[in-house]
């Protein structure tokens, strides 16, 4: 934060104001996962991808700084958080829907995708 003082003098009489200035990085606005709509095998596994895009622009991988979740675990599992957090292994025959979710302060976005597991 700073503080921003402006002076306007003219003759003997002059005049002071100030304020604050917070300058703020740019916000998460949304992030985008990948690959959409995959297909793997039973006993296969598949990486997905977060990609954050932010208010200025800028885009950023986001795969270790989100949570993953399969609304499905019996179809297939993925870790969630950790090293490869966004392995997911097919568990069995069917389709369960992949979510990614990345925070950044009290702002919080998500996408999913399907994730058909075959015999």
């Amino acid at each position: 934060m700073a503080n921003i003082t402006v002076s306007f003098a003219q003759g003997s009489s002059s005049v002071n104001a100030s304020t604050d200035l917070t300058v703020m990085g740019p916000t998460l606005i949304g992030v985008d996962i990948s690959p959409i709509s995959p297909t793997i095998a039973v006993g296969a596994t598949q990486l997905f991808t977060a990609t954050g895009r932010y208010s200025d622009g800028c885009v950023a991988n986001l795969t270790t700084q989100s949570m993953w979740t399969s609304s499905d675990t019996s179809i297939a599992t993925i870790a969630g958080t950790g090293a490869q957090p966004s392995l997911a292994s097919g568990k069995s025959v069917g389709q369960t829907t992949i979510t990614v979710t990345s925070s950044q302060g009290s702002n919080s976005v998500h996408a999913s995708t399907d994730l058909t597991v075959t015999p």
